[in-house]
């Protein structure tokens, strides 16, 4: 349940003149959220003996009951002059609704090798249906939109660890196979609807190379990774996507002491990609001036980072 007294939205507009169109929405909304739900775990380890362990573990969770409610009442401005006075009341239930997923694992030792292997699957699924009645100085308005969508998701991690020379060499390889798809409808004409597929495939392989010396600990690595990245609308075919990623992630890292002072110098370089919902294009109505969508043409964030830490006792 959430309140709010006085909420302000702004947004500029472009228009096709050059001029800026400015508008403005203010006033208190409410958000009132009723959900229950089952989930259940099912787990398994094996000790084989000191050198051999696996395992696996299955979860299953399914929304029984599912109701949102959320309520606008704005003064509407454009270019600071008052155009009209809206209120929305938008009810959202959630029919169905459940994920499974599961993983099992291996890790042993062979001689001098370490194995360390991984696998995951995910399956997933919803359906929502929201129902908006909107009333206004101008015309009222009553919407009805439908959306469901599912997805699937296989991964796999497979590492393995040697000491050479006098450090440790780690060398691995990671898949991911992940599909999804939505679907997405509304009463009302003007916001078209949706029928979207994702599918993305990633491939990459790593290293990691450990080496101590007396007053230094150094790790460096590298990982490659090949992304095929498709996205398919079958009612807007103008908004499909097909990407391919290559690239490489370098790291580095050093750790010392200084008298009774640790040291820890980083680098790091990893990749951040758009959220599925955030690249969808289903349409949320909240009232005739105000629309909710992802957007598919979204890139990925490539994020470089550089630290540097210490700890003295109990201090860093």
């Amino acid at each position: 349940y959430q309140v709010s007294d006085n909420v302000s939205s702004n947004t500029y507009v472009k228009m096709p003149d050059g001029s800026i169109k400015h508008n403005r929405m203010e006033g208190p909304f409410a958000f009132i959220s009723h959900n229950s739900g089952i989930s259940g775990d099912l787990g398994v380890n094996w000790q084989v003996n000191e050198n051999h362990s696996l395992g696996m573990k299955l979860n299953y969770g399914a929304m029984l009951f599912g109701d949102q409610n959320l309520v606008f009442e704005d003064d509407v401005y454009t270019n600071n002059e008052f155009v009209d006075k809206v209120r929305s009341v938008s009810n959202t239930t959630t029919p169905s609704s459940h994920t499974f997923t599961g993983n099992i694992y291996y890790d042993g030792n062979i001689n001098k090798l370490n194995v360390n292997f991984n696998a995951d699957f995910s399956d997933s699924g919803y359906k929502k249906e929201t129902g908006v009645n909107e009333s206004s100085l101008n015309d009222p308005a009553s919407i009805k939109n439908i959306s469901d969508g599912v997805a699937r998701m296989g991964a796999g991690k497979l590492v393995l660890s040697y000491p050479v020379w006098k450090g440790q060499l780690k060398m691995g390889t990671e898949e991911t196979y992940v599909s999804a798809k939505q679907e997405y409808a509304s009463t009302k004409t003007e916001i078209p609807s949706s029928k979207a597929k994702i599918a993305e495939n990633t491939i990459s392989g790593f290293a990691e190379y450990a080496l101590p010396f007396k007053h230094v600990q150094l790790v460096a690595g590298i990982r490659y990774e090949h992304v095929d990245f498709e996205y398919t609308n079958e009612c807007s075919p103008k908004d499909n996507i097909n990407r391919t990623h290559n690239n490489w992630f370098p790291s580095f890292n050093a750790s010392t002491k200084l008298g009774q002072v640790g040291v820890n110098l980083g680098y790091t370089t990893k990749i951040k990609r758009p959220r599925y919902d955030q690249l969808s294009t289903e349409i949320q109505y909240n009232n005739r001036f105000m629309y909710q969508t992802g957007d598919p043409t979204l890139l990925n964030e490539m994020q470089h980072t550089l630290s540097l830490n210490a700890n003295w006792r109990w201090l860093t």
